[in-house]
C-alpha cells in the first residue's frame, strides 16, 4: 500500500496492476494485453504504464519513499512504475529464464520471482524459486538458498530452500519468508546470516487444522501456508494457511 491508504493488486493473469482507494479500482500499469513472450524486458523503459503491455505482475513492493511501485515482469525480471510520472522502467532480469545469476542488476538473472520486499534502507529482497536474493542499489546477490545443507542454525547462503512464495517482513533484525513446500516459515538473522524455522515442522502438515488460540511455533505442524505478512505496528504475523487465515 501507500501513505494514502491505497492497496495495490497484481493481476498475474490479467496482466495489470490495480489500485484500490476509497472503494474505487483504477489501473496503475498494464493494458490487459500479453506482450511478446520473447520481448526484451527493457523495451518498456519510459513507456506509459497504462498503455504498455506487462506480463504476470505477481509480486509487488513499494519503495520506502512511496514513489515507485516495483513489480515482477515475465516472472523473471523486475521493473517499476514511477507513480509521479506514470512511466515504466526495467530494473533487472531477463525474460523466461531459469538461471540464478548474481552481479550487476543489468546482468543478473532470475528464475521464478514470487515475492518482493523492501527494507527501510531501500534494499530489495526477492523470493526467487528456492533462493532469497537481495539488491541494494544496483547489485544482486544470493542471500539465502542455493546450497545443499538442510536444517536449523545453518548459514543461510549455504542452505537448501524449497519454493519460496512470500517474504513476510523484518522483525528485530530477522527477515521471515514462507517456504511453502516444506510447510514452514523460516527466519534469518540479518547480522549473522543464520537460518532457523519460525513456524511449522519441515515437511510435516497436520491432518487436522488446529483450532484458534493454538501456540504456533517451530514445534507446531502447520498446513499449506501460501502467504504471510508482518505488521510492525502491532507486532503481529498474519499467515494464510489453506483453507484458513490465522495470526500469531
Amino acid at each position: 500500500g501507500d501513505s494514502n491508504g491505497a492497496v495495490y493488486i497484481g493481476e498475474a493473469y490479467g496482466h495489470r496492476i490495480r489500485k484500490v482507494l476509497g472503494g474505487v479500482i483504477t489501473t496503475v500499469a498494464g493494458n490487459g494485453g500479453m506482450p511478446n513472450s520473447r520481448a526484451d524486458p527493457a523495451s518498456i523503459d519510459y513507456q506509459s504504464a497504462t498503455s504498455t503491455s506487462i506480463y504476470g505482475p505477481l509480486a509487488l513492493a513499494m519503495d520506502p519513499d512511496g514513489t515507485r511501485l516495483f513489480f515482477s515482469n515475465y516472472f523473471s525480471s523486475i521493473a517499476y512504475v514511477d507513480l509521479n510520472t506514470n512511466l515504466l522502467k526495467h530494473v533487472s532480469g531477463g525474460y523466461s529464464t531459469t538461471d540464478h545469476q548474481d552481479g550487476q542488476a543489468s546482468q543478473a538473472l532470475f528464475a521464478s520471482i514470487q515475492s518482493l520486499f523492501f527494507d527501510l534502507t531501500g534494499s530489495l529482497y526477492i523470493a526467487d524459486g528456492g533462493r532469497v536474493r537481495v539488491m541494494p542499489e544496483d547489485v544482486v546477490s544470493t542471500f539465502a538458498g542455493a546450497g545443499q545443507a538442510i536444517g536449523n542454525d545453518l548459514r543461510a547462503n549455504v542452505s537448501s530452500l524449497e519454493a519460496l512464495v512470500a517474504i513476510c517482513g523484518i522483525r528485530h533484525s530477522n527477515i521471515y519468508f514462507n517456504e511453502m513446500e516444506t510447510f514452514t516459515i523460516r527466519e534469518v538473522q540479518l547480522d549473522s546470516n543464520i537460518l532457523r524455522t519460525f513456524i511449522g515442522q519441515r515437511f510435516l502438515s497436520p491432518s487436522v487444522i488446529p483450532e484458534d488460540n493454538v501456540y504456533v511455533s517451530n514445534s507446531t505442524a502447520a498446513g499449506n501456508m501460501v502467504a504471510c505478512h508482518y505488521n510492525s505496528f502491532s507486532d503481529t504475523f498474519y499467515v494464510s494457511e489453506v483453507p484458513i487465515i490465522y495470526h500469531t
